[in-house]
């Protein structure tokens, strides 16, 4: 009878430590998918991106540096004609070629050329100061994905030469229609029309 009260009390005991075992474990795999879910992912920052250009002196070519569900360079080139200066807004658009056939479309604007930096912000209304935007083929897919979270600063403007330098660093993390989200960095050193 003792013999049968000290197994029935082992086994309860193990039972009470095994339930909080697998609960525990249970916890720490619910926390691990909840923190794998689209909104809460977090994207990597490029910015420990050895390679990225911080000097670009070329003009109208320049990088994009891609992180994030899917990583890549996009080498853009852009042409006088296409980049405008419209009522103060700069207006960028940069093609990226693989051999004869286009491979993406960068592209932004700023709501005002002045040595500055503009928010690329979805909310709340009315913080926009900019917007851009990549066309990518992935996977044979090619999609928009327009950047709402960052921002793109110019840093020096000359409206003789009609040159502009400058940088962007923005992403989509918070872009809840997003099949991917990614961080673009880079430096851009372009001549409008």
């Amino acid at each position: 009878m003792v013999l049968r009260k000290t197994i029935i009390f082992v086994l309860s005991r193990h039972m009470n430590f095994a339930s909080k075992y697998y609960s525990i474990l249970f916890t720490f795999f619910i926390a691990i998918l909840t923190s794998c879910s689209v909104g809460n992912k977090v994207i990597p920052d490029s910015a420990g991106n050895s390679d990225v250009d911080t000097t670009n002196t070329t003009l109208n070519s320049f990088k994009v540096y891609v992180t994030g569900d899917t990583s890549f360079v996009m080498t853009i080139t852009t042409v006088d004609s296409i980049n405008t200066l419209l009522d103060d807004s700069l207006i960028v658009s940069g093609f990226e070629l693989n051999g004869a056939a286009l491979a993406g479309l960068v592209g932004f604007k700023t709501y005002s050329s002045s040595a500055d930096s503009y928010l690329v912000e979805g909310a709340p209304p009315g913080i926009t100061q900019a917007e851009f935007g990549l066309i990518k083929t992935i996977n044979g897919v090619r999609r928009l994905y327009t950047m709402n979270h960052g921002t793109v600063t110019i840093t020096s403007h000359d409206f003789v030469t009609k040159t502009v330098k400058g940088r962007f660093d923005v992403n989509n993390e918070y872009n809840i229609t997003a099949d991917r989200f990614f961080k673009c960095k880079g430096y851009f050193y372009i001549k409008y029309q």
